[in-house]
């Protein structure tokens, strides 16, 4: 199983954020940064599918962010594993 972990480059939907993408096949997740103070985590989702779920939280909720950040992973490497 391969896993990729994209460059971080400028967000698609926001100029002053950015972002990163974690890639297996079809299978994407996104980790934005939004320079007014949010961390959004998007997906995981298939390309040519539609984006989401989308789970967005303060730079400041570190804990709700380390609480959200395992299942987020978990679901993005069952989703890449699935054929």
């Amino acid at each position: 199983m391969r896993l990729a972990l994209s460059e971080p480059r400028v967000d698609d939907k926001h100029l002053h954020s950015v972002q990163f993408e974690l890639l297996r096949g079809r299978c994407r997740a996104i980790v934005t940064v939004k320079s007014r103070g949010e961390i959004t985590l998007v997906g995981p989702f298939r390309d040519g599918k539609t984006e989401g779920p989308c789970r967005t939280f303060p730079m400041d909720a570190a804990d709700a962010l380390d609480d959200a950040l395992e299942p987020f992973l978990v679901a993005f490497i069952e989703e890449a594993l699935t054929p």
